[in-house]
């Protein structure tokens, strides 16, 4: 029978990865590596993590869970799809733009096409939950190109983000009205939406946003530390 897995030793090892990930790159870290830094052996981070591509999704799927929560705390289930992934996409950008780690991380991310997919695959999950009614006779197949093509575009000017001194409210407009224009609706519903939003958010502090990852994520809270 399998030894349960001891929660600390799994976050220890998390944060751990998060940082090299941060510094060398995805690609650039082996799992020899991270149990060095961890002081375990090798065989015992694969007892948590099979490959090193489960941690960055463990990663992963936990910020981002974190940041649906979020999302959950500053709009009712019944509030119009677009409207939550407008201030999911805001909220997310904008505190990668503040926090540095979490820039690189996401970077990883980006640049990695398998990685990405993930990414848009667990967005998709979550917005899949929402049931909301203009999203009642939207085809499946439509909706997962809609936000593919979105997420990919928004994810792209992200990466440029920098160089270009983009604002990240530019690329999050552009990302909802992909998006939208992609599932027929109106330039009007898109504007609507967006200047929603940026009612919403428009005394926001984003870096509150941020403690609440802190607070929920302890592999995240003890990078944040040093960021």
């Amino acid at each position: 029978m399998a030894r349960p897995k001891n929660m600390l030793k799994r976050n220890e090892i998390l944060k751990i990865a998060y940082r090299m990930f941060c510094e060398k790159g995805y690609e650039q870290v082996f799992i020899r590596e991270i149990a060095d830094e961890a002081g375990i052996s090798k065989a015992l981070v694969q007892h948590y993590f099979t490959k090193k591509s489960d941690i960055l999704e463990a990663m992963l799927q936990e910020i981002l869970e974190v940041s649906f929560s979020y999302v959950n705390r500053i709009l009712t289930p019944q509030e119009s799809i677009y409207l939550q992934l407008s201030v999911y996409t805001n909220l997310f950008f904008q505190t990668s733009i503040l926090q540095k780690d979490l820039r690189r991380f996401i970077e990883n991310i980006i640049t990695d096409k398998a990685l990405l997919t993930l990414w848009i695959n667990i967005v998709h999950r979550w917005l899949s939950t929402i049931k909301t009614e203009e999203m009642a006779h939207v085809p499946e197949r439509d909706f997962q190109i809609a936000l593919s093509f979105a997420m990919a575009g928004g994810t792209e000017l992200l990466l440029q983000q920098e160089e270009w001194s983009i604002p990240v409210s530019f690329i999050a407009e552009q990302m909802l009205s992909s998006f939208m224009r992609i599932l027929d609706a109106s330039s009007e519903s898109a504007r609507s939406v967006i200047a929603q939003t940026k009612n919403l958010l428009r005394n926001f502090d984003f870096n509150e946003f941020n403690q609440y990852c802190v607070q929920q994520i302890f592999w995240y809270e003890e990078a944040s530390r040093t960021n």
